[in-house]
């Protein structure tokens, strides 16, 4: 069992010894957070050795051309039909700092949109409002994230409206699957993930909006969400005047990033149940792709960098949460363990209501204890995880523990209860 000293909240289950403190990184956890001399520390470290920063340092993803100002301000007009007769866009430095705001900070929580090519010119108008909205949400800049995020749902809505139109007056002979559709579908599935995030935790104005896209976001993840394979294949073959090094890393781009919008927007779908007490809407078993990569390949700004960091060895999500239960610890990013966390939840919420209110049985116990040892045991390994709130390893090792927290309640409860006379 996990030490009783996790996150200082004693777990109460009988008859478990407590590990030595000194031997896991969760038992030194405290809610202090790092004096200002650390944290100046870690944000020197930040800027010496984040290749994606300083790599970009002079072609930085949030950067704003004043042609591509203007090509966003034409294409937003394209919509102003649904659009408040006085809408106004920020500026270009101001688009920029809250685009910003979110590649450092927000998506730090769920990096799914990858950061080396990202291009403002090449984005879809509606993604790229809702990214500058959850910035600018995170600056608290409440007003104008809620104008952008009114911007982007309707543009996005608009666009959908259109499409499925040109879609339905489309002969049959031309209704085959592209790569163009599938990119497309990306984008969406994209977009409806920042939109939803916004919405869901921005007051309770809107939440129906969060609400109300989820059943479109399972939609395009369950009709587009799992065909990485073909499209790496797609964008390899068109790239015929580039080295096989650059081939080879675009198609992994193209796929990488396509999982890991389908694995947020599982997570975002599991948070939802958790906080909402909704039943899952994308279940473990519908969920086919690999788990994200380490950092490092990740946050590879060229073809060299990707290749020195690369691991050959990819972990199915669905084997992996499976092997969980076998006790099999497998060394994983720190975004794969916040994946298999919820997994682990979403597991032990069915199990639940399986049991129409009764106690789970003891072995179910037992199968649920060893999954949570071996995920404890994964998540120490990874050199990404952390729960500094302000280190520069990012947040999600941190949000991962507080998940395995609220896991391990009701399994406590079930415990207690099983042992009652």
């Amino acid at each position: 069992m996990l030490p009783p000293t996790l996150f200082d909240f004693d777990t109460s289950l009988p008859d478990t010894p407590a590990q030595p403190s000194q031997t896991s990184n969760f038992s030194r956890f405290s809610s202090r957070l790092p004096y200002l001399e650390d944290a100046q520390r870690d944000d020197a470290d930040d800027e010496d050795t984040s290749g994606a920063i300083v790599d970009h340092a002079s072609v930085v993803p949030w950067s704003f051309s004043d042609s591509a100002y203007e090509g966003l301000c034409l294409d937003i007009a394209c919509y102003s039909e649904v659009l408040p007769p006085d809408w106004k866009l920020p500026s270009r430095n101001g688009l920029s700092r809250r685009l910003e705001s979110y590649f450092r900070c927000v998506q730090e929580h769920l990096p799914f949109i990858h950061f080396a090519t990202f291009s403002v010119a090449k984005t879809d108008v509606e993604l790229l409002l809702a990214a500058v909205a959850l910035g600018a949400r995170n600056k608290f800049e409440n007003a104008c994230a809620h104008e952008l995020y009114s911007m982007a749902k309707s543009i996005m809505l608009e666009k959908t409206r259109r499409q499925d139109l040109q879609l339905a007056t489309r002969p049959l002979s031309e209704n085959s699957h592209s790569s163009r559709e599938g990119r497309n579908h990306l984008a969406r599935i994209q977009t409806l993930n920042l939109l939803i995030d916004y919405a869901s935790w921005a007051g309770k104005e809107i939440l129906a909006d969060a609400l109300s896209m989820t059943d479109q976001l399972v939609r395009l993840v369950r009709q587009d969400g799992m065909s990485e394979l073909e499209d790496q294949q797609c964008v390899e073959q068109q790239l015929t005047d580039t080295t096989p090094e650059e081939r080879s890393w675009c198609g992994w781009v193209t796929a990488e990033e396509r999982r890991r919008s389908v694995l947020a927007a599982y997570a975002l779908l599991n948070l939802h149940s958790i906080a909402f007490d909704r039943p899952p809407q994308l279940l473990n078993i519908e969920v086919s792709v690999f788990l994200p990569s380490c950092v490092e390949p990740w946050t590879a700004t060229n073809s060299t960098q990707w290749r020195r960091s690369r691991s050959q060895h990819q972990f199915p999500f669905q084997e992996s949460l499976r092997s969980l239960f076998d006790g099999t610890v497998s060394l994983v990013s720190s975004f794969a363990n916040y994946v298999l966390i919820h997994g682990l939840l979403q597991q032990l919420s069915l199990e639940h209501c399986g049991a129409m209110g009764k106690s789970l049985q003891p072995d179910t116990v037992s199968a649920f204890e060893t999954a949570f040892r071996a995920w404890q045991s994964s998540w120490e390994l990874t050199h990404e995880a952390t729960l500094d709130p302000l280190s520069g390893k990012g947040p999600l090792g941190l949000n991962a523990a507080a998940l395995l927290r609220l896991a391990y309640n009701p399994i406590s409860e079930h415990r207690t209860l099983a042992q009652q006379p």
